[in-house]
């Protein structure tokens, strides 16, 4: 599976990082694993590193499914920020898919460092340091 994600914060923060192909399918799944996750608290904030990443089969379709997905997982999506690190795979033109309405917010970075500072993270060793 491309996407392998650690908790961190005491389940505050979720650190993810792609690898391979990003399919529609695969995105879906990851979110729907995220929101199961017991040690990941509601309003949880998340860095999603596709900088490694081969290939992103990722549409405007698949931003539409995923803000579905926040309205129908209910609270724990409420408020979450993620900051995707968008690697050469992964064009930014998807941010503008994602809803404006949806109860996550998803904002896309081209480096790390300004992702995690969006965050509130000073420290990016916290979270690389751990991978």
């Amino acid at each position: 599976m491309p996407f392998q994600y650690e908790v961190l914060r005491n389940g505050s923060l979720v650190y993810t990082r792609v690898s391979g192909a990003m399919t529609h399918d695969e995105a879906l799944a990851h979110h729907r694993a995220l929101a199961a996750d017991p040690a990941i608290s509601p309003g949880f904030s998340e860095i999603l590193d596709s900088r490694r990443a081969t290939r992103a089969e990722i549409s405007a379709d698949t931003m539409r499914a995923l803000a579905e997905l926040d309205r129908e997982l209910g609270a724990k999506m409420v408020g979450c920020r993620v900051a995707v690190v968008a690697g050469e795979v992964l064009s930014f033109r998807l941010q503008h898919a994602f809803p404006r309405d949806a109860p996550r917010r998803v904002i896309m970075f081209s480096d790390i460092e300004t992702a995690a500072r969006w965050l509130g993270i000073e420290d990016l060793q916290e979270v690389l340091g751990q991978g």
